[in-house]
């Protein structure tokens, strides 16, 4: 959160909800209220909770096992 405080020209970032040391959900909402509709979710998870994370202020959804095609 430091670094896109620093950093306010950002224009996407890409979040993976599942973080070592915070929740992802907690981290994304304070995104949401921080920069807008720049946060694309990317995540392993693909049950209904991730993905219903990735809903208002969020730019879309991205599983980690798209294929890069």
């Amino acid at each position: 959160m430091q670094l896109i405080a620093e950093h306010a020209d950002l224009s996407l970032i890409l979040l993976d909800l599942t973080l070592p040391d915070r929740d992802g959900f907690s981290v994304l909402a304070e995104l949401r209220s921080a920069t807008g509709d720049s946060v694309v979710v990317l995540s392993a998870c693909q049950d209904r909770k991730h993905r219903q994370g990735s809903g208002p202020g969020v730019l879309g959804f991205i599983p980690k096992s798209a294929s890069a095609r």
